[in-house]
């Protein structure tokens, strides 16, 4: 699938969307173990239309260490061990929702999964180089 990719060199940060991005209902903020924040928007059932990735430079290289998986090539990002509840996929975006611990009846996005990473960050890459 197709995503836009944008990066800020000054400001550190990669933007990924999918086409259907002007559907957006909301959005999450999560730090990843690595000091990489991700910012998220979902449409309204959950599947994530943007992303964008602040101080993407500290992902750089991707390394199982920042949460990249060479075999399949795909970024994970987010805290801790992934035990969802709830996967949504779009494009080459899925997002992982788990229970709410403060309010059961919700979902808390947990992480976010970006597949064909090495494709849609190479634009990154030949910027950090």
């Amino acid at each position: 699938m197709s995503l836009r990719t944008r990066y800020s060199r000054e400001d550190d940060i990669v933007s990924l969307s999918t086409l259907d991005c002007g559907s957006e209902e909301g959005s999450y903020e999560v730090e990843s173990d690595c000091w990489t924040i991700l910012d998220v928007a979902f449409d309204n059932k959950r599947k994530p239309v943007t992303l964008e990735l602040m101080f993407v430079s500290r992902l750089m290289p991707l390394t199982a260490n920042n949460g990249y998986c060479s075999d399949t090539d795909t970024l994970v990002i987010g805290k801790g061990q992934i035990t969802a509840t709830l996967v949504e996929a779009n494009d080459d975006l899925s997002a992982y929702w788990c229970p709410d611990e403060d309010y059961p009846d919700d979902l808390s996005l947990v992480a976010v999964s970006l597949q064909n990473a090495s494709k849609h960050l190479t634009p990154v890459l030949a910027k950090l180089t």
